[in-house]
């Protein structure tokens, strides 16, 4: 593949330092492989491993030099052709993004730290066909902050090349050394301060120590000035600031311990080095037993406890004062775990993978054309999966056809579901994909029903009758039938039936509904379960960390909960009853907005009243796999249900919605009107 990888600068940083070593292992792979960045002390390194470097101001907040930036990436792309674009920073994604989608290049991204989210700075924000998060949290953060849909969001952790960073074949020298590596900016270097500020105290119980801090930022000056003081109050200049650090490996394996985060812990690591995990976001302690934790934030500590003097100056006393062959030990336990689950080659492979879906094409022609058709694109989370399931049905069932959706936003929706989309309200569009299609499925939800509107029901039955006329296949997969009102909506109903080719209904009161109101019998209709029952949950390490981050683990392990699932801005009196139950018995409570446009303001109100947290962000997968270690769910809509029958999980329904209580009677759970 002919790869652009873009960066604003390629000075020290982890963001750096992840760029340089995927560039180089992308092209050791046969790939070829462009940088552009606005240079740095790296680029002459990066150069020298055989990968091209183009020289273009991405760093700058200048808008005419941004302007002038945008256009020479405009002639790159025109001249290069290349396959895939990948950026690792905010102004080079904002820049290229819609160069990308004019030209037709998949687009990437990946995030390697929280971005300012307010003011011009979200609108700034670029998300590629696929995101890449370095740690579960980064995903979390794209998912709530950005409404970044998680499918399209894969966690890659940080690689490292464990054969430049691996334990040293030599003994350590005979001081005991502390060593300090990262950015030395204003906002990364107050573990940097106050391992200044407490190395008397570690001086008068550790005679042989010294401590070296490494790299380089706009803190640099001040710090030193800090540590000439401590130096001259010591007596002794134990204190070394190193500036950039050319190979820090070197540094790295000369250490009896490592203070840090993020890369350059890991790197630590991969030396056998000891490492405490101690940044600006936070304080772990000694990584061999925070390792899961650190695992989630690319061991930058978020959301731990802040680091102050005495959690520094125990953590480090507790390490110095160990045996040599006991830190030995720690460090080789590392460097092993850094080999099994951060090494390079497993880093660029699952890159490698993501790469291949985003510019993955038919192999062969398609034989025909599948249009899906449901209440998609609306922010519905029963509704997303839905469409979801749909799509990997209808290609389990014809792997060569051509699967079009009908969804609100067209277009818009195109990059979350990965098929293309058309305006379910635009005439001509839905016209043109229905031209060209040999089947029009309704999959999935309650479609055929006057509840809504009987504008709802006119608008599917036109479909419908339509696509028949046209002699196209028309089918309904489990789906769902209202019950009809009047003469117009039964009559409406019947006909839409009367030329479907195969009626696939979820529930007894739709097909009650077929046999007493419509006065036909369907020999085309059949019972279906619903598409999303038995969607698998998502991967433990993502559900492990979404405990922890609603707080829902004690001692490392699940405590007693309950999620609840409200609809609408009116609670039913009913499950508020059953939450002050809930309350008495001591659970905890997460309430989920499965369709965030109306439920999420009574979550907040119920959070506020009952206690708990509201969760955001979270796809179907997380849901079930929340629901799994969950004791019950409290269910006003049908999804929430459905996603805890495919948890085995404990489940109420609540409300006076035929289909709700058709679901809770047909699997045996308790239903309150």
């Amino acid at each position: 593949m002919k790869l652009l990888l873009l960066i604003s600068a390629l000075d020290c940083g982890g963001a750096e330092t992840h760029v340089c070593a995927l560039a180089s292992a992308l092209a050791a792979n046969g790939h070829r492989v462009t940088v552009v960045s606005a240079g740095g002390r790296m680029a002459e390194t990066l150069e020298k491993q055989g990968v091209e470097h183009r020289f273009l101001p991405l760093h700058t907040r200048n808008p005419f030099r941004l302007w002038k930036a945008k256009r020479r990436l405009k002639t790159l792309l025109r001249e290069e052709s290349y396959d895939l674009i990948h950026a690792h920073a905010r102004l080079p994604a904002f820049l290229v993004a819609s160069l990308a989608k004019k030209q037709g290049i998949p687009f990437v991204t990946t995030v390697h730290a929280h971005f300012r989210a307010d003011g011009a700075w979200g609108r700034l924000s670029r998300w590629g066909d696929r995101s890449i998060a370095v740690g579960e949290d980064l995903k979390q953060y794209l998912c709530e902050t950005y409404g970044a849909d998680g499918d399209l969001v894969r966690v890659i952790p940080n690689g490292i090349d464990t054969d430049r960073f691996c334990p040293p074949s030599e003994q350590r020298t005979d001081k005991l050394r502390v060593v300090f590596l990262s950015r030395l900016d204003r906002d990364c270097c107050r573990v940097a301060e106050l391992l200044a500020e407490i190395a008397p105290e570690l001086y008068a119980r550790f005679p042989t120590l010294e401590i070296y801090l490494g790299g380089g930022g706009n803190a640099y000056g001040r710090l030193q000035q800090t540590i000439d003081g401590v130096n001259r109050q010591i007596g002794d200049p134990i204190l070394h600031l190193t500036g950039w650090v050319e190979k820090p490996e070197r540094l790295l394996s000369s250490a009896h311990v490592f203070v840090g985060v993020s890369r350059a812990a890991l790197e630590a690591m991969a030396c056998g080095v000891p490492t405490i995990l101690a940044g600006d976001e936070g304080f772990l302690g000694v990584a061999n037993s925070v390792l899961s934790q650190g695992e989630e934030s690319n061991f930058c500590c978020r959301g731990y406890g802040e680091v102050t003097e005495k959690v520094l100056y125990d953590a480090l006393c507790g390490l110095l004062s160990l045996p040599e062959a006991q830190r030995w030990t720690l460090g080789q336990e590392l460097s092993s775990y850094v080999r099994a689950r951060h090494s390079l080659t497993y880093m660029t492979a699952e890159t490698e993978k993501l790469y291949e879906e985003a510019v993955s094409k038919p192999l062969t022609k398609p034989s025909g054309r599948t249009v899906l058709c449901g209440y998609y694109g609306f922010g519905n989370m029963g509704d997303e999966a839905l469409l979801r399931q749909a799509i990997l049905r209808a290609r389990q069932e014809a792997m060569r056809t051509e699967l079009w959706a009908l969804t609100k936003n067209g277009r818009g929706d195109e990059k979350r579901f990965g098929i293309p989309c058309v305006r379910r309200t635009n005439f001509f569009a839905v016209k043109k994909a229905l031209r060209g299609a040999d089947r029009l499925v309704f999959g999935g939800g309650t479609l055929l029903q006057e509840n809504t509107s009987l504008r709802s029901l006119l608008y599917y039955f036109t479909l419908l009758r339509w696509a028949q006329w046209k002699d196209i296949r028309t089918e309904l997969w489990a789906n769902g039938l209202g019950d009809p009102h009047t003469s117009l909506g039964r009559l409406l109903m019947r006909r839409a039936l009367v030329g479907c080719d195969r009626v696939g209904l979820r529930d007894g009161v739709s097909l009650t509904i077929v046999e007493q109101f419509l006065g036909k019998k369907f020999p085309t209709v059949r019972r279906e379960e619903d598409l999303a029952l038995g969607l698998a949950p998502s991967e433990e390490n993502r559900i492990r960390f979404l405990l922890r981050y609603y707080q829902l683990l004690e001692d490392n392990q699940p405590v007693a909960y309950a999620i609840v699932a409200p609809k609408g801005n009116r609670l039913d009196s009913h499950l508020e009853r059953r939450l002050c139950q809930l309350r008495k018995q001591k659970l905890r409570l997460l309430f989920v907005p499965l369709f965030p446009k109306e439920d999420e303001r009574l979550c907040h109100r119920l959070s506020n009243s009952f206690g708990g947290a509201v969760a955001r962000g979270l796809s179907p997968a997380d849901l079930v796999g929340l629901m799994k270690h969950g004791q019950i769910v409290l269910g006003q809509r049908l999804h929430a249900l459905i996603f805890a029958a495919s948890a085995e999980t404990f489940f109420e329904g609540f409300g006076d919605d035929p289909k709700i209580q058709s679901f809770c009677m047909e699997y045996g759970a308790p239903k309150s009107r």
